[in-house]
């Protein structure tokens, strides 16, 4: 999400993200919109800021949307992997799920007029990792599975689920290259896409 700023972890990638950030000034230029986002963080960095001044109070924001989760599951599959040699995907999908919980309602609390849309993991193929391809697609689809259960059962209006994830692979389950080119990223044509799903769910 950073990434529609042009950077990653604050510092300026312009050959890789510029078109995101492009795609955020076309899509989102007229709107009054924040992006605050930093790549890396995992649900209890996020929480920590949301705890610490980098929230939504005191912005009467109408909408606030949430993505976080992906660092999470990697790095406890990572973790998993190592130690225990077995399936461990309802595990980590409720580990994740109780840490997105945790983050809606803080910023519920903040902001209790926003309507809260929280956003699925997006598929997670990283071409970097020495690693079977397909590795984490079953621990994405019961992420997303806990998640939306989650806003389901709330059964509020001003809490919604919206899994983007379906538009970045193909037939096969496999992640389009040019829209997500090192299998984690949206990039390019792929900026575009996550922000008209964005877009699409907020009803603007």
């Amino acid at each position: 999400m950073e990434a529609f700023r042009g950077t990653s972890m604050g510092m300026d990638f312009p050959d890789r993200y510029h078109q995101n950030k492009a795609a955020y000034n076309t899509f989102m230029g007229p709107k009054k919109a924040l992006v605050l986002a930093i790549s890396g963080d995992q649900i209890v960095h996020l929480l920590w800021r949301l705890q610490n001044g980098e929230g939504p109070k005191g912005l009467d924001p109408q909408v606030v949307t949430v993505m976080i989760g992906t660092n999470d599951l990697a790095h406890l599959t990572s973790l998993l992997q190592a130690r225990v040699p077995r399936d461990d995907d309802e595990r980590i999908a409720a580990t994740i799920s109780r840490g997105v919980q945790q983050s809606v309602r803080e910023v519920q609390q903040q902001a209790p007029q926003a309507t809260v849309i929280v956003f699925g993991l997006l598929p997670l193929q990283p071409m970097m990792l020495h690693a079977p391809q397909r590795l984490f697609d079953s621990k994405v689809e019961a992420a997303n599975r806990a998640i939306a259960a989650f806003a389901a059962g709330e059964a509020s209006a001003k809490l919604k689920f919206k899994d983007c994830g379906g538009d970045f692979v193909d037939k096969s389950g496999a992640i389009k290259q040019e829209l997500m080119p090192d299998g984690v990223h949206p990039a390019g044509g792929g900026a575009d896409v996550l922000l008209k799903c964005m877009l699409e769910a907020i009803g603007k």
